[in-house]
């Protein structure tokens, strides 16, 4: 174990030395599962279609990310209406590769943000930007040199939205999985 050891952490270090930064672009594909936080509700997983444009060194990436969520309905019988939400929101992230094999390599990653929301609740409109935040984890299936296959999950928090002339404030977060291509070039 301890010869194992040894020999993927040379293999890791060598590859690292010899290879410079590289950029690649990700466009993404996922389902967003976009809850309101303080209450019990019904949702349902909606579309989030991204891109990435990143740097890579090594075992570490570093990207600025959009994505886009399409329009979340989500309802509570009883306490109010239906709450329809979007979200746009462009994140800063940071990536730890792990590499297990040249194909194989699982990351965990964290990143910060803005998460821009339009929310329709009882026939008014509500529209601003706030901190947004996620952490996740996934695995890089390595094609060739210059093409990989992400897949993997994140944590999403996207803020408090603030509504003018109602009752109550609301918290979003959403748990995302996605799949993309990573072209590096």
């Amino acid at each position: 174990m301890k010869k194992l050891i040894l020999f993927a952490t040379v293999s890791f270090i060598s590859v690292s030395a010899v290879a410079g930064p590289r950029g690649y672009i990700a466009p993404r594909v996922g389902l967003s599962d976009v809850r309101e936080t303080a209450v019990k509700d019904h949702h349902e997983a909606e579309f989030a279609p991204g891109v990435a444009l990143g740097l890579a060194h090594g075992p570490l990436r570093g990207e600025v990310e959009y994505t886009h969520i399409t329009e979340a309905d989500i309802e509570k019988d009883g306490d109010f209406d239906v709450l329809n939400a979007k979200f746009n929101r462009v994140m800063v992230n940071g990536y730890v590769d792990l590499q297990l094999s040249y194909h194989v390599r699982p990351y965990i990653m964290a990143g910060v943000g803005v998460a821009h929301h339009n929310v329709s609740y009882k026939e008014e409109d509500f529209s601003g930007s706030n901190f947004a935040w996620n952490a996740g984890a996934g695995v890089g299936f390595h094609l060739n040199r210059n093409l990989a296959l992400d897949i993997g999950m994140k944590y999403v928090d996207l803020g408090e939205v603030e509504l003018e002339n109602q009752e109550k404030d609301f918290s979003f977060d959403t748990v995302e999985t996605y799949a993309g291509l990573r072209f590096i070039f």
